[in-house]
């Protein structure tokens, strides 16, 4: 009896350690900053970057970090810029919360931090976020230490080695293959992710169709709330904006605020859905009630206006779909930043402070 015992046990602890090293050696969410990496691209999922992210901001101690949400997180790439110590911490549906306590473990280290501001964010009320654990931060919102930290790093680390959700996420990653979901996302190891290289205009059309009617469910929704909870949510939203340009004051350095842009597919949703006049009072509030200027790369520009996929126009090259913008615009909004306000193009990263009705959702 007792021989089984030890050949139970024994087999268990090999296939927990096999298990472990193939977790740990896939990293399919990222949490390491170094070590073998057998493959460039990891799926992503959801779940996993609010297990990761702040454990490599915290770690990593990036000089140059991107924030915001899934159009950050699809549109930057870190070798677009000459930092070595970047990444890109956006996550998708992030909040401006999100991003401060970000910003909060990444201190005193971060130099540059370029942060994606979107329309929807302001109107949405304030909900619990999946997945969002304040217990994985090191720090508390008040920057003073969060007792919780320890407990929770280690239940983390449990789950990065153990669990059966990284296990899967692991060899799906290996495999380069994921049954459930055609539409999968690609995590990059510097948090940034991309969607597998598009070849087929008919596919991307598809995608294009699809988030599009999604897009119209949530604005609608949105759009429906009430003034005073509107009212309400702009309120927040701007006060969660002051705290990082407060936090940038303190720590010296640079925030690089911009509003996103996305198709004109989608920009005239907006205004067929009665959003145009919320659209210019949130643009106010930002001209109005921040110290830091705000590059526009939102509303009507030959970019925007850029003909959507179809077999006779082929793939767009400049929006992944309606409301993501690719790292080929992403590339140029950089090079627009890099400008003055007077030398960037024409209703594209055209400072808020410069015109009085920006860029105007429609034509």
């Amino acid at each position: 009896m007792g021989r089984y015992l030890a050949i139970a046990a024994t087999s268990l602890v090999t296939i927990l350690t096999i298990t472990a090293a193939f977790n740990l050696w896939i990293d399919p969410y990222g949490f390491r900053t170094s070590g073998p990496q057998p493959s460039a691209h990891r799926t992503e999922f959801s779940g996993g970057l609010h297990l990761a992210k702040p454990h490599r901001v915290r770690r990593q101690q990036p000089n140059t970090l991107f924030l915001g949400s899934s159009r950050v997180g699809e549109g930057f790439h870190c070798d677009m810029q000459s930092q070595a110590k970047c990444y890109n911490g956006a996550y998708a549906g992030g909040s401006l919360y999100q991003a401060l306590r970000l910003l909060q473990e990444a201190v005193p280290a971060v130099e540059r931090v370029y942060l994606g501001l979107d329309f929807e964010a302001a109107l949405a009320p304030k909900h619990e976020i999946a997945g969002f654990m304040e217990a994985r931060f090191s720090r508390n919102p008040d920057l003073s230490d969060n007792s919780e930290y320890a407990l929770q790093n280690l239940r983390d680390y449990v789950t990065v080695t153990l669990s059966t959700d990284t296990t899967t996420a692991a060899a799906i990653s290996y495999w380069q293959s994921d049954p459930t979901n055609s539409f999968r996302r690609i995590l990059r190891s510097d948090g940034s992710w991309e969607l597998p290289q598009q070849t087929d205009s008919k596919a991307q059309a598809g995608a294009w169709q699809m988030v599009q009617r999604f897009s119209r469910s949530i604005l609608r929704g949105y759009l429906a709330i009430e003034q005073a909870d509107i009212d309400a949510s702009m309120n927040a939203y701007l006060t969660q904006l002051q705290r990082i340009e407060q936090l940038a004051r303190q720590h010296d350095f640079e925030l690089l605020l911009f509003i996103n842009p996305t198709h004109s597919d989608y920009l005239n949703l907006v205004n067929e859905l009665g959003g145009e006049q919320l659209y210019l009072v949130w643009l106010t509030l930002l001209k109005d009630k921040l110290q830091t200027e705000v590059r526009n790369f939102s509303g009507m520009h030959r970019y925007s206006r850029s003909p959507r996929p179809d077999a006779q126009n082929g793939l767009n090259p400049w929006f992944n779909d309606p409301v993501h913008f690719s790292p080929a615009l992403g590339r140029l909004m950089l090079e627009q930043m890099e400008k003055s306000c007077e030398q960037t193009e024409s209703y594209f990263g055209r400072c808020i402070s410069d015109y009085a009705r920006q860029s105007a959702i429609t034509d």
